[in-house]
């Protein structure tokens, strides 16, 4: 049977695909990771290497995430700071979670 612009339609029945086991699912969460984008949060941690665009944070607990809107000039390797924000699902940054930053301070001045 011919139907719209010329393509063969044909009653073929779809597929069914298991859903994979529980078992079979391995997901690792991170104390870092977001589960509301919109809660701000205060977080402490050391400035490690930049990364692709953004600058990172080594977290207390051995996480690291990505500062947006955080210039890496104002900051250098090993600095301990403490910033305010909230994870973002969509950022520039390349790696790990994203968290915009609205507030910071050095630790140590």
């Amino acid at each position: 049977m011919i139907v719209g612009g010329g393509c063969m339609a044909q009653n073929t029945p779809t597929p069914q695909v298991a859903a994979p086991s529980d078992a079979s699912v391995d997901v690792i969460k991170t104390q870092a990771e977001p589960t509301d984008y919109t809660t701000h949060v205060t977080l402490t941690g050391q400035v490690i290497a930049n990364g692709a665009t953004c600058p990172r944070l080594r977290l207390e607990d051995g996480q690291t995430i990505s500062l947006e809107r955080l210039a890496a000039r104002h900051l250098t390797t090993g600095q301990s700071i403490q910033i305010t924000g909230h994870f973002v699902e969509i950022s520039r940054c390349m790696q790990g979670p994203a968290f915009l930053v609205t507030a910071w301070q050095d630790m140590h001045p």
